[in-house]
Formats: structure tokens, sequence, C-alpha cells
């Protein structure tokens, strides 16, 4: 016997009236989306459109990259096989247990409702069921074995993004980088009416003296700033203890509309040894604690020097 598309449709034993059940999970949809809400049980995740901008949760940058790969998932998901009948009340009532929803709205248009339920190894397949339809398919993207759960997560973390700074230059207003323990090689570089203003311990930069050249190369540094690591269950004593040592700098930036962000960094340590490669941080006011490179930051520990005309080197 030759297996035929057709033949496995038969021998599933399920018939649906639709013409073509692929398109069920076709999402081809052109109204600008403007919000995404993934809900798992007694979790739930949001992702809104504020000023064109995708926020998480109300709070968060998004990863651009968790995004794209969401939207490029829900437009390239197809039915593979429609559930054997002998399943379909047993996987119903699984996909009722786990409350796996997906949302996708334009305004308060809803564009997309799944539900989602467990991957099958055994058919290389995950079981859903669209929120119009009261049956459950095995889906996928064709020619790949993916399990579709871990590309809707409900977690802050998988869907947040992990750049601490990500500005192109034109949106800098004013960066500050203060040296907690060498207070002299701190300085602030304010723009004002076009032209920029470096201040130091020792004073204002003459003009005719800055490079700007690497004055421009600096602004660009702070377009992906990123964290390696941050601290999801972190006891309040242990967030206290890195908070409690003196900081090594204090980098603050602020775009034209007004907005800081502030990124402090503190020495770390393991087993008593001091890590010469990353450094605890604290970001968003002191509220996450995180650790970062010492090469993610290298580009931005420039001293008042670098801005000099003496100075060439990016």
């Amino acid at each position: 016997l030759i297996i035929t598309p057709f033949i496995i449709y038969l021998l599933f034993g399920y018939f649906n009236k639709s013409n073509n059940i692929s398109e069920q999970f076709k999402f081809d949809k052109t109204q600008k989306i403007s919000k995404i809400l993934i809900i798992k049980g007694l979790d739930s995740l949001s992702v809104e459109y504020q000023n064109e901008k995708p926020v998480l949760n109300s709070k968060f940058e998004v990863r651009n990259e968790t995004l794209i790969f969401f939207l490029k998932t829900i437009k390239t998901l197809r039915i593979k096989f429609p559930v054997p009948k002998s399943e379909i009340d047993s996987i119903e009532n699984k996909i009722n247990e786990l409350k796996h929803e997906i949302f996708v709205y334009s305004d308060n248009e809803i564009l997309l409702h799944w539900y989602i339920g467990e991957y099958s190894g055994k058919y290389k397949a995950t079981y859903m069921r669209d929120g119009e339809n009261n049956l459950p398919y095995l889906v996928n993207i064709p020619g790949r074995a993916n399990d579709m759960t871990k590309r809707f997560e409900v977690s802050e973390l998988y869907w947040r993004t992990d750049k601490i700074f990500n500005y192109s230059p034109n949106e800098i207003n004013k960066i500050s980088l203060e040296y907690t323990q060498k207070p002299e090689k701190s300085f602030v570089i304010e723009k004002t009416n076009d032209k920029f203003l470096i201040s130091t311990k020792s004073g204002i930069l003459p003009e005719e003296k800055i490079n700007k050249e690497n004055l421009n190369y600096y602004f660009g540094y702070y377009s992906s700033v990123s964290f390696d690591y941050i601290f999801t269950d972190i006891s309040q004593a242990k967030k206290d203890s890195i908070l409690a040592v003196k900081s090594e700098h204090i980098i603050k930036v602020t775009d034209n509309k007004g907005i800081t962000k502030t990124l402090k960094t503190y020495l770390r340590f393991n087993n008593g040894q001091q890590d010469l490669n990353k450094l605890n941080a604290s970001i968003n006011n002191d509220k996450d604690i995180v650790i970062i490179s010492y090469y993610s930051i290298d580009l931005i520990l420039k001293e008042p020097e670098y801005f000099l005309k003496i100075n060439n080197k990016p």
C-alpha cells in the first residue's frame, strides 16, 4: 500500500466539513496587530504596542528575536493530520485541562484564538485547536518536528529583552558615566542646541578640542549593551548584599523624551576570588539584579581623554 496524504486522511477515520483543513491554522490576516496575549493555567503574559513599540506586561521592552519568532510561527503553522477519531475525546480533555491559549488582537478584534495541547513524539506534531472549531488537530510547521508548546512560552524571561541600552545615536540626549572609585575619570555628555557639552571633574572640554569622530563612535556603542543573566528568584537578602557593596560605575542615559535608564555595576566574587570577566549589576531602579560581562560594557567605559583630538583611536 502506498501511503498518500489521502490514505493517511482516511486512516485517521475523521471527516472534516472544511474543504481545506490545512487553512484552519493559517494565519494570514493583514490587520495591524495591537496585542498578543498568552495564557497558561493561572499564568498570563501580554505584549501590547505602545507608541509603535511592543511592551511586555506593560513594563518591559520585548526581545525582538522572540517576537519575530512568534510571528513567523503563527504564519507558518499548518495542520499535519486530523486527530485520530479514537483519541479526540482524551485530547480534548487534555487541552481543556492545560488551559493554554493564545490570542492576537487588532484593537478590540480577535484575529487569532488557539488552544495549545501537548506535543506528540509519535506524530511529530502538537495537538492544537482553533478557538472557532471544537475539533483538535495535529499541527506543525511543514518539514519540521518542532514542539510548538515551547514557542508559546508564558515566561517574562523568554520574552523580555536582554538589552540594557538599545538606542540609536539620535535618540540620546545625555550620557553620564560616574567612576565611583575614581571620580576624576567621570564625565557627562549633553546635547545642547545641536552641540555637545562634555563636563568633567576638571571642567568643560573646549569644543575645538573635541574629537567628534570618537564622540559619534561613543554614542553608537549604546545601541546594544546587554546583560548575560538576570536573577529571577533572588532572595531579598542576596539582593541587599549585592547592593550593599559600593558600586564601580553608575551609567545613566537620558533619551530625547527625558526618560533615563541607569546601570550600576558591582564587583563580583566567586569563592572569595574576584571575577575578572563579569560584574554584578542593577537595572530598572535597582529592581533587577543581572550579571554583565566586561566585554559587553568595555566600549562604553571610556575616560575624558578619549574625546580629545589627541586620541584618534575608536
